[in-house]
């Protein structure tokens, strides 16, 4: 399992800073090293197909 004490600080602090962009900062920072590292590999991506009638503009 991945482990990484600065990530764990960061996400630490962003979790309690009430300042939005400074935890905006600590979050990309967090991200940043998380993306360095690549610790894990995006292997699915969900979608969402669906289909609509016409006949149903007509209730809309």
């Amino acid at each position: 399992m991945w482990e990484n004490k600065k990530y764990d600080v960061l996400l630490e602090e962003a979790k309690f800073d009430l300042d939005v962009k400074k935890r905006d900062e600590l979050l990309l920072k967090a991200e940043q090293l998380m993306m360095d590292e690549m610790p894990i590999i995006p292997l699915y991506f969900g979608s969402n197909n669906w289909v609509q009638a016409e006949m149903w503009k007509v209730l809309t």
